[in-house]
C-alpha cells in the first residue's frame, strides 16, 4: 500500500509540465469533413442548364402598377378616391402589407403615375410594383447522382443529426415558387400552404425546373424512408407560400407572404430570390416578421463580382444573408456567389441534389445555399437554441474562411465562413477549447492557454524539441475528459513558432495515434486545475 502510494504522487503533484523559453502561437479553425461520392438511382433531371446571373430590379420589366401607402389603413372606398382623383383603371389591396396596389392609367408612365399620386393629400409614399428575382436555377452535371448530397457532408450535418433531427413543431415558411404537394419526399412534412396571388391554398409549383420544389426539398425532404435524398432538417414542418410566378414575384406579393408566414407562427423564413434595391414595403414586411420571432434567412445573389453589392432582403440587418461556397473548394466562395455587405455565412451552392416536381436533380445558386442554412437554423431551434442567438452561433461556429473580423475582403465574400451544423445545433464556442503543447508520451510542456475572441492562440514558455505537437480539444459534453463527438486537432512542432490548428469530430482512439496520450494529458491538466 505504501509503495502504490508513493507511485501515485508524481501523477497528482508532479504533473509532468516541462517549460522552456519559447512560444506556439497560431489560429484554431475547425474541419470540413470529407466524404466518399456516391451513386443515386432515383429519377432525376437530366438537361443541363448553368445558373443565370441575379437579374437588377431595372432590367426586369415593371409591372403596370404602384404600391401605395396611405395615412390609413386601404379601403375600398379611398382606392376608389384615387381612381377617380388620378384616372387609375383598377385596384387591388393584397392581403397582409397594409398598402394599396394601383393600375397605372393607359397612355400614363408610371413616373408621371407616382408624381401624381405624391400629390394626393393621403398618400404617404407610392413607387413602382417590380419583381423580386429567384436566385438559382437548375445545374445538373452528367451523372445524375455527382456528389450527391455533398452538401450535408460539408457542413456536417450528419454529426448533428446525432443531436437533433429537428421537430415537428418547428415550422419553415419556404417563400418560393410553390411546391409539388404530392412529391413522396415532401408531402409527409408539408403543412397547408398560402398563395399570395389569390389568397387560396393552390401552392403548386409554376417555376419551369421546380425552384420552390428543390429549396423545400433542401431545408425538409423526409429522410430515413428509402427515397431520393435527405433533408438538412428532415424532421420539420414546411409552410409552402407562393410568392413567385415563374422565376418572378411581385414585391406586393412577395411583402404578403413574408408577412403572412410570420402570422401563420413560421419559426425559419427562407426567401432564396432578391432585388438591388431597399423597398419600403419589402424592408417593413422584413421588420414585422423578425418582431414576431422569424429567424430570417435570404440569398445574397449569383453575379459574384458583377454587382457592386449584395441583394435584398439578404442585406436587411434582421435577415441572415447567405452566399454560396464552392463545391470542390468548400472553404472558398462559389464564383457566381455575389460579393459585399451583408453576407453573414456561406453553405454549399454548386450543384445541391434535392427534390424537383416528381423526381430529383441538382441547382446551382445562391438559392440553394439558403435553405441550407435555413435547415441549419431549424435544427438550432429544435435543440431549444433561441431565435435571437442563432446568427451569432451560425458565425461564432462557422468554417472560417479568411480573416472576417480584420479583412472587409473576406468579410464581404464570405462572410464569417462555411455554416458548421453540428457546431451550430451545439451551440459551441471555439473560445472554450483547451490549447497544449504535448510529446508523444502525453508530457505537457509549456503553459496551457485558449483561444480569443478571433480564435487565436498563444502557448507559452515551450521548449525547442524535436517531436512535440501542439494539441487542441473543445469539451462537447462538458464530462472533462477526451471522448467521441469532441472536437479535437493536433499538429506536429519542432519547438516554438507558428502552428494552425484544425478542429475534426473525434470518433474514438483507432483515428489519431496521439489520442491516448493526449486523453491522459487533459485528466492531468484537470487534475491541475
Amino acid at each position: 500500500p505504501v509503495q502504490g502510494d508513493l507511485l501515485e504522487l508524481p501523477l497528482v503533484l508532479a504533473p509532468q509540465v516541462v517549460h522552456g523559453d519559447g512560444e506556439v502561437y497560431g489560429t484554431l479553425n475547425f474541419a470540413v469533413p470529407a466524404f466518399n461520392t456516391g451513386i443515386c438511382s432515383a429519377p432525376s433531371s437530366r438537361t443541363r442548364y448553368t445558373p443565370p446571373p441575379t437579374a437588377r430590379l431595372g432590367d426586369q420589366p415593371l409591372l403596370d402598377e404602384v404600391i401605395v401607402e396611405l395615412s390609413e389603413p386601404p379601403t375600398e372606398e379611398a382606392a376608389k378616391r384615387l381612381m377617380q382623383a388620378t384616372g387609375a383603371p383598377g385596384f387591388r389591396i393584397p392581403a397582409y402589407i397594409e398598402r394599396l396596389v394601383l393600375a397605372v392609367p393607359p397612355g400614363v408612365t408610371i413616373d408621371d403615375f407616382v408624381r401624381e399620386l405624391l400629390a394626393q393629400p393621403e398618400v404617404v409614399d407610392a413607387y413602382p410594383n417590380g419583381h423580386a428575382v429567384v436566385l438559382g436555377a437548375p445545374a445538373v452535371p452528367d451523372d445524375p447522382c455527382f456528389n450527391v448530397q455533398h452538401h450535408l457532408h460539408q457542413i456536417n450535418a450528419p454529426t448533428a443529426w446525432t443531436v437533433t433531427i429537428g421537430e415537428p413543431g418547428i415550422v419553415v415558411a419556404v417563400l418560393d415558387s410553390g411546391v409539388d404537394t404530392d412529391h413522396p419526399d415532401l408531402a409527409p412534412n408539408l403543412l397547408p400552404g398560402w398563395n399570395a396571388f389569390d389568397g387560396t391554398d393552390d401552392v403548386h409549383d409554376s417555376s419551369e425546373h421546380g425552384h420552390g420544389t428543390h429549396v423545400a426539398g433542401i431545408i425538409g425532404a423526409v429522410a430515413n424512408n428509402g427515397l431520393g435524398v435527405a433533408g438538412t432538417a428532415w424532421n420539420v414542418s414546411i409552410l409552402p407560400v407562393k410568392v413567385i410566378d415563374g422565376r418572378h414575384g411581385p414585391l406586393s406579393e412577395v411583402a404578403a407572404g413574408i408577412r403572412y408566414a410570420a402570422d401563420a407562427g413560421a419559426h425559419v423564413i427562407n426567401m432564396s430570390f432578391g432585388l438591388n434595391a431597399d423597398v419600403p414595403v419589402i424592408r417593413d414586411a422584413v421588420e414585422y416578421a423578425a418582431a414576431k420571432g422569424a429567424v430570417l434567412v435570404a440569398a445574397v445573389g449569383n453575379t459574384g463580382m458583377g454587382f457592386a453589392t449584395t441583394v435584398y432582403p439578404a442585406r436587411y440587418e434582421e435577415v441572415i444573408g447567405v452566399g454560396a461556397s464552392a463545391m470542390h473548394r468548400p472553404t472558398a466562395a462559389a464564383s457566381f456567389s455575389l460579393r459585399g455587405p451583408g453576407i453573414d455565412v456561406v453553405a454549399p451552392g454548386e450543384a445541391v441534389w434535392s427534390t424537383v416536381p416528381g423526381r430529383y436533380g441538382a441547382m446551382s445558386g445562391t438559392s440553394m445555399a439558403t435553405p441550407v442554412v435555413s435547415g441549419v437554423a431549424a435544427l438550432m431551434l429544435a435543440q431549444g437554441i433561441p431565435a435571437t442567438e442563432v446568427r451569432d452561433i451560425l458565425q461564432r461556429t462557422a468554417v472560417r474562411i479568411g480573416e472576417p473580423a480584420t479583412d472587409p475582403g473576406a468579410l464581404f465574400t464570405a462572410g464569417y465562413g462555411l455554416v458548421n451544423a453540428y457546431g451550430a445545433v451545439l451551440g459551441l464556442d471555439p473560445g472554450d477549447a483547451l490549447v497544449f503543447v504535448m510529446d508523444q508520451g502525453g508530457i505537457i510542456y509549456g503553459e496551457p492557454t485558449t483561444p480569443d475572441l478571433e480564435r487565436r492562440f498563444t502557448v507559452t514558455r515551450v521548449p525547442a524539441y524535436d517531436g512535440l505537437h501542439v494539441v487542441a480539444w473543445l469539451d462537447v459534453n462538458g464530462d472533462g475528459t477526451l471522448d467521441p463527438g469532441d472536437y479535437f486537432g493536433a499538429a506536429p512542432i519542432s519547438g516554438p513558432g507558428r502552428v494552425d490548428l484544425y478542429l475534426a469530430v473525434y470518433w474514438g482512439e483507432a483515428e489519431n495515434e496521439l489520442a491516448s496520450a493526449a486523453a491522459e494529458a487533459i485528466e492531468r491538466l484537470g487534475r491541475m486545475g
